[in-house]
């Protein structure tokens, strides 16, 4: 009988779609509900072996016992002329493995959230996966993701039944493992989030932290003895609160750890949405194509109670060896050039196409199925030893020689825990000041170096450049040349310009594109929307009753805040009926969107409130003294007052607490991650002023960051917004050959 009319109980096996050393997954066709699904097969040698047999049970019913969008579905066991199998959901494209390095942020953020809700799923069933990596992240065709292969789990279930692993095993994939589970220490959902952590980083730098090491023994090793570099050392572009959410992740010890997925969520939710905006999602899928772009927003991942909690009493870990991954479909089809480096994608544009899939699995769980190559395709590359999926020590053979092996792998190990844990406290020298590791308080976290500013002279742009603004990862500037045009800063003003129209005043990023506020001949203003390398007709003006003042329009989720001599416009982006904000009757000297509310001052001694959800809103207006700029996050608000910076109480904004060690109010404020960073000027000498950056931790009162000065003009518009673009600031300043040109220069937060 041909292979493709071969069949198993109800289901019609369609071709082979991977296979590893343990078992063999097919297509197959299941008969009675007419739907495709993956079928594993335990091979014919590990199938004659009763435990191999009873592992590979127990995948089906750890899998089998989960029910959630973000988990493959496990349909059935069946055992057929003595040889196991077990029916799956069929995941059709394959797994994240191609898409590594090549996603958005907003893409990267999307697998984690689905990846977190899965696995806030397996703690409730007191489930540790042990092998998550990007193999055993599954790529839906809605572009969501599902986690795979709980073949080598280790469940707190069916305590009475016999250990089919032998204690002080390690099992997982070298790359991937955590410091306790590379040691056969003590394994739980901490475990599988230091696996995501790594997965994460390899996903935000396009590498794993231990890529340099060739065989598994010495990233275990290095799991357990070396620290990993944050993200956004390695790369400075990597916003500095994301690398801290992965740096979380990552700590060696399990107990200073972030202990559940779903407290990692929470946290990683907060990042995202000040990132990002609230509407992030709407990038956040791994599509292929702009067709697919019709799923829409990607569907918020569910991390309610999605099946019960096992049952009976919990009498240890269980631990069982299965095959990886639980299915293995083809990877997505290879598009047209896709480049090789991660994708800098502009907001607003196409979502790029998935890239096309490696040569080789790196992790070698399951290897692709024998079809033969595309004409003139390179041979496969042969696969990572250190993302293999092991068991240590290993189940089939023995002897003298294995024994010494194991020996020399767990003597190894245990030089490698000493010498780190000796290093880290100190060497034996008295003159360590820091306590014992024992005696830290569990859950805090020793405050992180200060980051430091670091010039970029290469990239000075010269010109009366002002109103810098993100759009994504590029910084963008208004041109005051006549003109006025739009320029992208990192194009060296070599690249295309974009006309800004007449009487253009200033502009803003927001909602994936840039804002230009005009002042119209007739007194009146106007927005206008621009996104750079769209092909789409360009949005029609967007009029507005008042003129602007200077502070930036601010836009979010489809609607524009425009300040005006009057107070502040509420116009919708899709064009529509102007509403005035009720309340605020002067024109604001800074406003801004933070922690969910729009907030604007006067610049003398009134801060406004604005609430973003109502159709008509209204504006709360109370007392700051010297209310000037503004800067904050998803949760805080920051204020310049009259004697320095206070921190205002988004719920309660007459609750004000000052800044420690700000005594003077500075002239601009910025909040990055938990520093946050002030500019000031001095007196005009010399054809110059001395402008001074300081950074202050705000989550440690009293640190601050060694002042960082430079020369800006003594007149003209001097001044420069704190914008973050890219752990960058792009300040007005004098450089050039001469060191006497008005320009833009980029100054780099480091650390």
């Amino acid at each position: 009988m041909a292979e493709t009319e071969r069949q198993v109980g109800r289901y019609r096996i369609v071709r082979e779609i991977g296979r590893g050393g343990m078992a063999a997954v097919y297509l197959a066709r299941q008969i009675d509900l007419d739907r495709d699904v993956a079928l594993k097969e335990l091979s014919s040698f590990h199938a004659a072996d009763p435990a191999f047999a009873e592992r590979f049970v127990r995948e089906s019913r750890v899998a089998g016992s989960m029910s959630h969008p973000n988990i493959v579905t496990v349909y059935e066991y069946l055992n057929q002329s003595g040889t196991p199998y077990i029916a799956m959901e069929y995941v059709e494209r394959g797994s994240l493995r191609p898409f590594v390095g090549r996603t958005t942020l907003a893409q990267t953020i999307g697998v984690l959230e689905g990846a977190l809700a899965g696995l806030a799923q397996a703690e409730r069933r007191e489930i540790v996966h042990r092998d998550i990596k990007p193999e055993n992240l599954m790529v839906t065709a809605d572009g969501e993701v599902k986690i795979a292969d709980f073949g080598i789990a280790k469940a707190l279930t069916d305590a009475g039944g016999p250990n089919l692993t032998m204690t002080g095993t390690t099992v997982g994939t070298p790359a991937y493992m955590a410091p306790e589970q590379a040691t056969a220490g003590e394994v739980g959902p901490w475990t599988d989030l230091y696996s995501l952590g790594i997965t994460a980083y390899e996903m935000t730098v396009s590498r794993v932290p231990f890529h340099d090491s060739t065989t598994p023994v010495a990233v275990l090793m290095r799991q357990v003895s070396e620290e990993i570099p944050s993200a956004a050392t390695v790369d400075p572009r990597v916003d500095r609160r994301f690398s801290d959410w992965i740096d979380r992740l990552l700590v060696k010890d399990a107990e200073q750890r972030t202990r559940t997925a779903r407290d990692a969520w929470y946290e990683l939710e907060e990042i995202a949405v000040a990132m990002l905006g609230p509407l992030w999602r709407r990038e956040a899928r791994l599509l292929v194509s702009g067709t697919d772009r019709a799923a829409g927003p990607l569907t918020p991942a569910p991390f309610e109670r999605q099946t019960p909690p096992p049952e009976g009493p919990g009498g240890g870990y269980e631990t069982y060896l299965g095959e990886s991954p639980g299915a293995a479909p083809p990877p997505p089809p290879p598009p047209q050039q896709q480049p090789a480096g991660p994708a800098a994608t502009i907001p607003g544009q196409p979502i790029p196409p998935a890239p096309a899939p490696v040569a080789a699995d790196p992790a070698r769980t399951v290897a692709p199925a024998s079809a033969p190559p595309a004409p003139g395709a390179p041979a496969a590359p042969p696969a990572d030893a250190a993302n293999e999926t092991f068991a240590w020590p290993s189940q089939g053979g023995g002897g003298r020689n294995r024994l010494l092996l194991i020996a020399a792998i767990v003597v190894i190990l245990a030089i490698a825990v000493g010498a780190f844990l000796f290093a880290r406290s100190g060497g034996g020298s008295k003159k360590n000041s820091s306590p014992p590791a024992s005696t830290t308080k569990k859950g805090t976290t020793p405050p992180a170096a200060l980051p430091t500013i670091e010039a970029d002279a290469s990239r000075f742009q010269a010109g009366p450049l002002q109103s810098v603004a993100p759009l994504g990862r590029q910084a963008w500037a208004l041109d005051h040349k006549k003109p006025r045009t739009l320029v992208q800063l990192a194009a060296g003003l070599n690249g295309a310009p974009i006309q800004a129209g007449k009487g253009a005043v200033n502009l803003a990023g927001g909602d994936n594109a840039l804002w230009v506020s005009a002042k119209l001949p007739n007194g009146g203003g106007e927005v206008r929307k621009f996104v750079p390398g769209s092909s789409a007709a360009a949005a029609p003006p967007i009029p507005y009753p008042g003129s602007p003042v200077a502070p930036r329009v601010v836009v979010a989720n489809g609607t524009i805040w425009q300040p005006t001599e009057k107070g502040v416009v509420k116009l919708p982006e899709a064009g529509g009926t102007p509403v005035q904000v009720k309340g605020l009757a002067f024109a604001p000297d800074s406003i801004e969107l933070e922690a969910g509310f729009v907030w604007a001052t006067d610049g003398k001694g009134k801060l406004a409130r604005i609430d973003t959800t109502t159709p008509d809103p209204t504006a709360t207006v109370v007392p700051l003294p010297g209310a000037a700029w503004i800067t904050g996050d998803a949760k805080s608000v920051y204020v310049i007052g009259a004697s320095g910076v206070v921190k205002v109480d988004p719920k309660n904004p007459q609750t004000q607490t000052p800044v420690a060690g700000i005594s003077a109010p500075p002239v601009r404020i910025g909040l990055v991650g938990d520093i946050l960073w002030t500019i000031s000027y001095g007196a005009p000498a010399g054809g110059a002023r001395e402008a001074t950056l300081t950074g202050y931790d705000v989550d440690h009162p009293g640190r601050a960051t060694t002042p960082f000065t430079f020369k800006a003009p003594a007149t003209g518009g001097y001044i420069t917004k704190l914008v973050d673009i890219d752990n960058t600031f792009w300040l007005t300043t004098l450089g050039g050959s001469d060191g006497k040109t008005t320009g833009l220069e980029p100054y780099v937060i480091k650390g």
